[in-house]
């Protein structure tokens, strides 16, 4: 079960470097690269949920 863990644990910090850039991009006006950085956040975020 750590293993699992493990994995969410990679898989939500890597959302959260997603959506960290997803705001660096919006910030700098690249507003297709926020929306598509902040919907890869999101899918890695559910991935660790799930």
């Amino acid at each position: 079960m750590a293993g699992r863990d493990v994995l969410a644990r990679v898989w939500f910090d890597q959302a959260c470097a997603d959506l960290a850039a997803a705001e660096d991009s919006a910030a700098t006006g690249h507003n297709e690269w926020a929306c598509f950085q902040a919907q890869q956040a999101g899918e890695k975020a559910l991935r660790a949920v799930l």
